[in-house]
């Protein structure tokens, strides 16, 4: 019985300890991209595991340029609710990925 529960445990500790990481590595690519404003400065990307990023973006000249399809396309890819507006959806891509919206 005491085997199971040292296995349960383990389990568990191995699983938040996961979870901890990807919650820690995305805060650190929305600290990094809050802080590019030029249109050429580097964006990094919120990869969702075994899903392709939708469109390969590198800047943010190419994030401020995004068609409304290809918006749609991220909004898709990580579950976030679309809005009626596209600037809306512009915008709370933005926020999710820690763009800041002076940069779009």
């Amino acid at each position: 019985m005491n085997e199971k529960l040292d296995n349960f445990i383990e389990r568990f500790y191995h699983s938040y300890s996961n979870q901890t990481k990807y919650v820690d590595y995305n805060m650190s690519i929305r600290l990094f991209n809050s802080k590019q404003d030029d249109p050429l400065d580097e964006i990094k990307l919120i990869k969702i595991t075994r899903k392709r990023i939708p469109v390969n973006i590198v800047n943010v000249k190419q994030f401020r340029e995004l068609s409304n399809d290809d918006i749609n396309k991220f909004l898709d890819y990580y579950g976030l609710e679309k809005e009626d507006d596209p600037k809306k959806n512009h915008l709370n891509l933005a926020i999710f990925l820690g763009i800041s919206k002076l940069a779009i």
